[in-house]
């Protein structure tokens, strides 16, 4: 699962000279997390050309609930994701995500450079995404057991623009990752 990932300066710059855009159109030029609900920037395919737009993190549901996930083993079988994985498919570039234990410490998962989140989108009623998850691999599943799905810089243009590659990308190993570990927040009852 990714319910939180965030964006560094570098990051602001590395979008704006890859797709040519000015530094504040990308971002705020500091770190910020992107929570549920809230606009970021995603990468896909518009008018035949690869490029950059902010959407919601979050797509309504038929049910009208906020899913900001999507399961990979299910993207063709489920209703909601089934068209949007053949014709909408997008790239959330992020510095890191956050995933949390089961004793509520927080983790933050990045690479060396910036990470590429899969996802789809839609714009039936407003622009908004959904991040596809996968099975954690052996670098977060002591953490949790759902991960972003991950592609690689490489994969961003054949991801977003060619429908034959989608299960040869889908099906393929997950990098292993580097995280800051948390540190353990005291409280009172600890001192008891």
């Amino acid at each position: 699962m990714c319910c939180r990932y965030y964006f560094d300066p570098e990051l602001d710059e590395y979008i704006a000279g890859k797709y040519e855009l000015p530094v504040d159109a990308v971002g705020t030029g500091v770190k910020r997390d992107i929570h549920p609900s809230d606009k970021s920037l995603v990468i896909l395919r518009k008018e035949g050309k690869t490029a950059c737009e902010s959407m919601k993190w979050g797509m309504t549901s038929p049910k009208g609930s906020l899913v900001i996930n999507a399961r990979r083993e299910s993207l063709f079988e489920k209703n909601m994701f089934r068209e949007n994985i053949i014709s909408k498919r997008c790239v959330i570039p992020a510095s890191g995500f956050y995933e949390w234990d089961r004793h509520k410490n927080r983790y933050s998962f990045y690479t060396d450079g910036p990470l590429f989140m899969a996802g789809l989108y839609t714009d039936y009623t407003f622009p908004s995404f959904a991040v596809i998850t996968t099975d954690a691999n052996l670098s977060i599943a002591d953490v949790h057991d759902r991960m972003p799905f991950i592609l690689s810089e490489e994969e961003i243009e054949p991801w977003i623009n060619d429908v034959k590659s989608i299960e040869a990308i889908l099906s393929k190993l997950q990098p292993e990752l580097k995280r800051y570990a948390p540190v353990r927040q005291s409280s009172l009852l600890d001192e008891l």
